[in-house]
């Protein structure tokens, strides 16, 4: 992954108040998948509005990002505590 598309990600969650806890990069070449996992800075759980709201923020700015290709890729907003 570029250091400019973690900067890109990691502006705009922070720019929201939320804190990136993890960004990866899967999938395949044609279909990259970027794994975004977010959490609160008041320390209440993630909720479905959260992601929906960062991963709304964050897809605008990734559209004109030269580092995913012609807009083609998987964009999956989540919290840590899936995980737990």
């Amino acid at each position: 992954m570029t250091q400019t598309l973690e900067d890109v990600v990691k502006t705009e969650v922070d720019s929201l108040g939320y804190d990136l806890v993890e960004l990866r990069r899967h999938g395949t070449r044609g279909r990259p998948v970027l794994d975004v996992r977010i959490d609160r800075r008041d320390g209440n759980a993630v909720s479905v509005d959260d992601c929906t709201r960062v991963s709304r923020a964050v897809e605008a700015r990734l559209g004109a990002h030269p580092a995913i290709a012609g807009g083609r890729y998987v964009l999956v907003v989540s919290s840590p505590a899936g995980d737990r």
